[in-house]
């Protein structure tokens, strides 16, 4: 499974190569700067643009007078926005210094949990407080991910077996490393299953959209969100859903090979951006997407 950094085109495995990034980012420059009171305590925001819509966020914390890098966290800056009522803002499980907004769709009525990536650069939550409805850019950083194909209607034994599939990848998100062996061979038989069934001639299964909030996500050291915890699980998703559109484009400091993804998942649409080595299949128009997904949204400013 792929991490935060992979979904955005950066090689992070291991401490030391988070370390170097770390380096690259705070001696390479970070483009803007906020200062954020935090009930009391200062700290500092710090965005890098590394094009293409990727971007890395530093939260910084003083520290005998000296700024001490707290949270460092990759982000895509999509074009996608729905508003939130109702909302809040708290504190990650594992880093206080990540921030995650919880609210309500004011379209769909459907409870969203993002990272709030920009906080830092309205000063204060209080700040924020007198608006009713935020407006919030969605993306959806992908973990790891399949292209399942189209839609069709197949035999009730088909569905059977696609059942036992999803039982396989729950395994899998739990911890299970034997689930994914498992799972790749009877998916292989699945497609043979129903490629034969004369009530569906495409060989195509049926596949429900999905938009779930994962709130007992298995902690993933090499996924690291932050500098000292482990990968908060306030905002990871698991989504299924159609693509309506796609595209391949480059980190260009990497020039590591990403995928874009626009999915409609249901109550809402949203922009996927995955490592192109972290999903398995071809998106096309109409294919059906699943996977694990972060995701973070980009607070806008007020509406007039």
């Amino acid at each position: 499974m792929g991490n935060l950094f992979s979904a955005t085109g950066y090689l992070v495995e291991s401490p030391s190569d988070l370390d170097e990034l770390i380096t690259e980012s705070t001696f390479g420059g970070f483009e803007d700067m906020f200062q954020f009171d935090y009930f009391g305590q200062e700290l500092i925001g710090a965005v890098h643009d590394a094009g293409n819509g990727v971007e890395l966020w530093g939260t910084f914390v003083s520290m005998q007078h000296q700024p001490y890098l707290v949270a460092l966290t990759p982000a895509y800056r999509g074009q996608t926005q729905i508003s939130l009522t109702n909302w809040h803002i708290e504190e990650g499980d594992q880093n206080q210094y990540e921030f995650f907004l919880e609210g309500e769709d004011v379209k769909s009525g459907e409870e969203v949990v993002c990272r709030a990536v920009n906080l830092l650069q309205y000063g204060s939550i209080e700040a924020l407080e007198t608006r009713e409805t935020l407006t919030v850019g969605l993306s959806g950083l992908m973990l790891k991910g399949r292209v399942i194909s189209s839609s069709a209607n197949v035999t009730e034994d088909s569905w059977a077996i696609e059942e036992e599939l999803w039982e396989l990848q729950r395994r899998f998100e739990e911890g299970d490393a034997s689930a994914e062996q498992e799972f790749l061979k009877e998916y292989e038989k699945f497609i043979k299953k129903i490629s034969r069934s004369k009530s569906n001639p495409e060989g195509l299964p049926h596949v429900h959209r999905e938009f779930r909030h994962i709130e007992d996500f298995p902690d993933q050291s090499k996924a690291d969100s932050s500098v000292e915890g482990g990968l908060a699980k306030n905002s990871l998703y698991r989504i299924t859903g159609e693509v309506l559109d796609s595209r391949n484009f480059l980190n260009e400091e990497t020039d590591t090979e990403l995928l874009w993804m626009y999915v409609d998942v249901g109550p809402i649409t949203i922009e996927i951006v995955i490592n192109r080595d972290d999903l398995s299949g071809e998106p096309v128009h109409g294919s059906m997407l699943t996977g694990i997904c972060w995701l973070e949204g980009f607070i806008g400013e007020e509406v007039q």
